[in-house]
């Protein structure tokens, strides 16, 4: 179920696609919740905290148009994506709140969309060479590996390096960059990709 944190939610997909998605926007340092809820039974969920709905090919239902308007209708400030190529046929929106994306769409458009309709900015020049130029060599690569998803103990096997080192390298880049957890040290490392 959405809460009031969650900007953006996919939902209406096979589960490894709703996988996929997700983690294709944490490698960009955008947050997002998968659900399970097929479109017909999103409209019982309550969207109010939400800014876009990823509505991923949805399975199942040939004609979404009814459930994505009835939502936009019922959340005005509630963005939708339809992401699926029948969808992207037949479909032509009558609300701007509303919009299509092809399923044979790159990641950089499924990112770049979901970026406008959320009003995420991309992240700055400046931004990465303030956190590029803070860090040494080692700890760049290091947090490059954290944001791709890799484990302390991934790193430290593949860096040839004991785990302690790659944990006090760790702690001392989120020293460096201000980070007050893992997670948002992995969102600044997304933002050197």
């Amino acid at each position: 179920m959405p809460t009031a944190v969650d900007r953006i939610i996919i939902a209406g997909a096979e589960p490894i696609v709703r996988y996929g998605l997700t983690r294709l926007l944490a490698e960009h340092g955008i947050p997002a919740t998968a659900i399970d809820a097929p479109a017909a039974d999103l409209a019982g969920l309550d969207f109010s905290g939400v800014d876009v709905l990823l509505l991923a090919h949805p399975c199942g239902s040939a004609d979404v148009r009814p459930d994505a308007e009835a939502l936009a209708a019922r959340f005005p400030r509630l963005r939708i994506l339809l992401h699926d190529d029948d969808a992207a046929e037949s479909l032509v929106p009558s609300r701007p709140t509303v919009a299509l994306l092809p399923r044979s769409s790159a990641p950089e458009a499924i990112v770049a969309s979901l970026r406008e309709l959320a009003g995420i900015p991309a992240p700055s020049s400046a931004s990465k060479q303030r956190i590029s130029g803070a860090l040494s060599t080692r700890e760049r690569e290091i947090l490059r590996l954290l944001a791709g998803g890799r484990k302390p103990v991934e790193i430290a096997r593949l860096m040839d390096l004991r785990i302690g080192t790659v944990t006090s390298h760790t702690h001392r880049i989120k020293k460096k960059l201000g980070a007050r957890s893992l997670g948002e040290l992995v969102l600044m490392g997304n933002r050197l990709r």
